[in-house]
């Protein structure tokens, strides 16, 4: 087996990890709740997951984008976002504690009851489950060719992120914030997209 296929094997592993654990982590959270109508479950369970996908958006695009030349700032930013782009499919650079991402997931539940009760709870399932959508979408579309299906959108759409417009397309695992906030991507830039799916993989 190659070096590279240890590799992604490897990430693939960590990966069904996480989601599994933080799965199981907002599933018993879900039990615990004492509301019984399912429409507020539903209700803030989605809240909960819209919500990640704004933090999402927040974190891409003013924090990993933004240009300051003094250090340390700079080269932080660079080591968490930067080499990712410029080497996007390395999975070196995916490589980070399992234990501190199921240990966030855990604090944000607990925080999430702490604050608002059954609520709580519900709204930071949907967040952690956010999070666990992000993680498997950001994966998959740097490591497989895109299906023939309309779930292409999510590699097209990240293409257009890290080869034809950063500026755009800030939003992984949703396009909704990046309609909201004017940074979604033009029909030319999804055209070129798919024309360079069409010929490799990132």
């Amino acid at each position: 087996m190659s070096v590279e296929k240890r590799q992604r094997l490897s990430v693939c592993r960590d990966l069904i990890i996480e989601i599994v654990s933080i799965g199981f982590i907002c599933f018993v959270s879900l039990l615990l709740v004492s509301i019984s109508s399912f429409f507020e479950i539903m209700l803030f369970f989605a809240i909960g997951f819209i919500a990640f996908g704004l933090l999402e958006y927040f974190i891409h695009r003013f924090v990993f984008h933004l240009r300051i030349k003094k250090e340390p700032y700079r080269k932080w930013v660079y080591d968490i976002h930067g080499v990712h782009h410029k080497y996007p499919s390395d999975q070196r650079f995916y490589k980070t504690s399992i234990y501190l991402k199921i240990a966030l997931v855990l604090a944000i539940n607990i925080i999430g009851y702490s604050t608002g009760g059954g609520h709580g709870l519900i709204f930071s399932s949907g967040f952690g489950s956010g999070y666990a959508f992000y993680l498997f979408v950001h994966y998959i579309v740097h490591h497989y060719n895109a299906p023939k299906n309309s779930l292409k959108f999510f590699w097209v759409y990240h293409e257009i992120h890290h080869h034809i417009n950063p500026k755009n397309a800030y939003g992984v695992s949703n396009p909704f914030w990046d309609m909201v906030f004017q940074t979604y991507p033009r029909g030319q830039e999804f055209t070129m997209a798919n024309r360079r799916l069409k010929n490799h993989l990132k």
